[in-house]
């Protein structure tokens, strides 16, 4: 009979014995190699997490820092999207603004969507319908943008 792991030959009747014994050593120690090369590789080649998922394309990340200098806490929306009139955008519903703090969120998008040299535009819309626009532009560097906004 062939060992489904190792392929070596034995007879039933070592089953138990020792070539079984070994087959399953060297299981274990294949599955634990694999373990201790993955985590080695993974933290020995740092890569850019949302590239990887979305395939080869790179992302624009922008940083919205929002302050509430009021004395009230505030709740709202954040949107960011691309200004040339082109329909992409993303949001963030029921965003927590605390008085006298700020707070911030990151929105990740392709740069297929918001090319380098291409405008954006950040929103944020709190109480009773105001908002607060500031426009930004995804320059040719590989860091993350921010756009910092305030209010009262």
């Amino acid at each position: 009979m062939e060992c489904c792991r190792c392929h070596l030959t034995y007879s039933n009747k070592l089953s138990v014995g020792p070539l079984s014994m070994l087959c399953k050593k060297y299981s274990f120690v294949f599955a634990l190699s694999t373990i201790v090369t993955a985590a080695l590789f993974a933290s020995a080649c740092p890569f850019n997490v949302d590239a990887y998922a979305q395939g080869t394309q790179t992302v624009l990340k922008i940083d919205v820092k929002v302050t509430n200098n009021g004395n009230h806490d505030e709740h709202g929306t954040i949107h960011v999207f691309r200004s040339e009139g082109v329909a992409i955008s993303k949001w963030l519903n029921d965003v927590y603004f605390p008085a006298k703090q700020t707070v911030t969120h990151t929105f990740t998008f392709l740069t297929s969507d918001i090319p380098p040299g291409s405008s954006f535009t950040t929103e944020v819309v709190y109480g009773d319908d105001i908002f607060k626009r500031v426009d930004g532009k995804n320059s040719p560097s590989s860091i993350p943008e921010t756009v910092s906004i305030v209010i009262p």
